[in-house]
């Protein structure tokens, strides 16, 4: 067990999420489908298929079968972040140099659901604080939406990570059998 296998599993799990991440939103889009909006949340199965999968990858492959849940919170954690930096690096790209008007879209979404639920409230403070809140949608950039998709991949990761290590830990036995076979042929 050494740090190369675990940054070489940890990058390339990562990139097969990031990249299966970013083909999902490709679908949408093509599907004229908003890819930044409710839709996109089905990339977190694919992150935590691929948590899993690189979990157990280096548990069995890197690790001879042995995994400590410190190990494991540290590959899911490590192949999240890979993840989450190639997804918000392409979806930045895609928004700035493809299509620019995907962050319009996002915003008379999001501006369509806050006066759907601004319906709720009648009071003046619960009016003003929605006004508020319609600038601060206007706003909103690329760079924003960059990262938001990154710190929702990180922050969903961790938990996922800690969920998948709790299942996929396997402490190594007491008293190992190439141990005890090496002890007995002396």
């Amino acid at each position: 067990m050494n740090n190369s296998a675990f940054t070489r599993t940890s990058m390339q799990f990562g990139a097969y999420s990031g990249l299966s991440k970013f083909v999902l939103f490709l679908l949408l889009y093509f599907m004229h489908v908003s890819p930044l909006g409710n839709w996109s949340s089905l990339g977190y199965i694919l992150a935590i298929l691929f948590i899993v999968l690189g979990t157990r990858f280096h548990r069995d492959q890197d690790s001879e079968s042995y995994m400590t849940f410190g190990r494991g919170v540290g590959i899911g954690f490590s192949i999240s972040t890979c993840s989450s930096i190639l997804y918000a690096l392409m979806v930045y790209i895609f928004g700035m140099l493809v299509d620019a008007s995907i962050l319009d879209v996002y915003k008379k979404e999001s501006l369509k659901a806050l006066d759907e639920a601004s319906k709720m409230f009648q009071s003046e403070a619960m009016q003003s604080k929605m006004g508020e809140v319609v600038q601060q949608i206007e706003k909103i950039t690329m760079v924003d939406i960059a990262q938001s998709v990154f710190m929702n991949g990180i922050l969903g990761g961790l938990f996922a990570a800690l969920i998948v290590s709790l299942i996929l830990r396997r402490k190594r036995p007491f008293f190992d059998d190439n141990q005890s076979t090496s002890n007995e042929s002396n």
